[in-house]
């Protein structure tokens, strides 16, 4: 069980939102997207400890995703619901020899504004950008908008099944191609967890349910009894979701879906608790 959402845009801190000042955070997400969640976590005064828990590997059967784009004319819209679909579309683009242009020449659909400026890094624009940065806002959203007669979701191998069951009962054909999928990875970098946890830290981000999977690889059932000082902030419901799955304690939820969003989220939390 995975999570659509946000990771690669920064927004500036609201005023109010809390720096985290002296509190070390584990962020457990793939090593491409680690630099963009450190500086996030280093604006707010904090000290990122990265832990390359995932890694985001090539489809299993590439050639879905090649046919899809081979025929990327027959869809009225293309849907992308993370950084890592869009880059996944493009690179596959390149591998059949043709350009961005003929996905340009497609309405395009995003879940936030992370996603967007994925987009845009290739030369391209997002015609519509869900409100609330999840998958079921952005079919919601598209919906308010146009009613589209097919649609391409090009997305990770496992991923939240809202945005097309939401499309089809609304009588839209919808085509889901895998463009990637997530890994835990093993060996060192499991090892890192498992030393960030002991060298203590006051709390870990988990920023989809790949990332919960890879702890609780990592940690075994320590997963289930963390320390009652480490904070577990979850990115959003699907992911606090796929937590109490595994049986993994989540103390706070963000309600934007975002790295940046799940940061004020814990500041926020911190703020009440010293309240309190």
């Amino acid at each position: 069980m995975t999570e659509d959402h946000e990771v690669a845009h920064r927004e500036p801190i609201p005023e109010g939102a809390g720096t985290l000042a002296g509190r070390r955070l584990l962020v457990l997400r793939a090593s491409h997207q680690a630099d963009e969640a450190a500086e996030a976590i280093r604006e707010r005064g904090a000290e990122p400890v990265l832990a390359a828990a995932i890694e985001v590997c090539d489809a299993p059967d590439p050639g879905e995703l090649f046919r899809a784009l081979c025929e990327l004319e027959r869809y009225d819209w293309v849907l992308f619901t993370s950084p890592n679909g869009v880059d996944r579309v493009v690179r596959a683009l390149g591998a059949l020899g043709q350009s961005t242009e003929r996905l340009g020449s497609r309405r395009i659909g995003v879940i936030g504004p992370g996603t967007r400026a994925a987009v845009e890094r290739y030369g391209l624009a997002a015609e519509l950008v869900a409100t609330e940065y999840t998958a079921e806002n952005l079919a919601h959203t598209l919906l308010a908008r146009a009613r589209p007669e097919r649609v391409l979701i090009p997305r990770a191998r496992v991923a939240n099944p809202a945005l097309p069951t939401i499309l089809e009962r609304a009588g839209v054909r919808v085509t889901v191609v895998v463009a990637y999928e997530t890994r835990a990875v093993g060996g060192d970098d499991r090892a890192r967890v498992v030393q960030a946890l002991e060298q203590g830290v006051d709390a870990i981000l988990l920023t989809s349910g790949s990332t919960v999977a890879a702890l609780t690889e990592a940690l075994g059932g320590q997963a289930r009894a963390l320390p009652a000082r480490v904070t577990v902030a979850a990115i959003g419901p699907v992911t606090e979701a796929a937590a109490r799955e595994h049986g993994v304690r989540v103390d706070l939820v963000a309600t934007d879906h975002t790295i940046h969003g799940l940061l004020d989220a814990l500041a926020a939390y911190y703020a009440a608790r010293s309240e309190g």
